[in-house]
């Protein structure tokens, strides 16, 4: 084995293997519509799971917004991306709210609140700044 391979820990294999997984699926979708539910992404799991267990807290923000920022290269950008992008970094601040006190239950709370929080944040959006919607009540 090389030298430099030979140093490196397991930390940043990881956190590489993490942001691959998540690009992967969210390219699968996009390339296969079908092949697996409507968008399906281990993304949101990936920020939850960073800030309950990464030491680093911006790694822990980093990971899953890199995985995102590298699909939406290929995937391509829409206005609001930015608040996809704030949501996924939300439910990495939620993880940080387990550290130390992961256990099935609480994790299920913080992943139907991580998620139902995404769902309503970029309804809204969709909602207010765009005409695919009418702005009514």
């Amino acid at each position: 084995m090389p030298q430099s391979l030979s140093k490196l820990s397991p930390g940043p294999l990881v956190l590489g293997a993490m942001i691959l997984a998540a690009v992967a699926t969210r390219l699968l979708y996009h390339f296969n519509p079908g092949l697996v539910p409507p968008n399906f992404s281990p993304v949101e799991a990936v920020a939850l799971f960073g800030g309950a267990y990464f030491a680093d807290r911006r790694l822990a923000l980093l990971v899953p917004l890199a995985a995102m920022a590298v699909s939406d290269l290929i995937i391509g950008f829409h206005g609001l991306l930015w608040l996809v992008y704030a949501c996924v970094a939300l439910s990495t601040v939620l993880g940080f709210g387990l550290r130390g006190k992961v256990r099935p239950v609480r994790v299920a709370a913080y992943g139907v609140l991580g998620s139902t929080l995404f769902f309503v944040f970029t309804n809204f959006g969709v909602w207010l700044g765009s005409s695919m919607y009418p702005q009514t009540w």
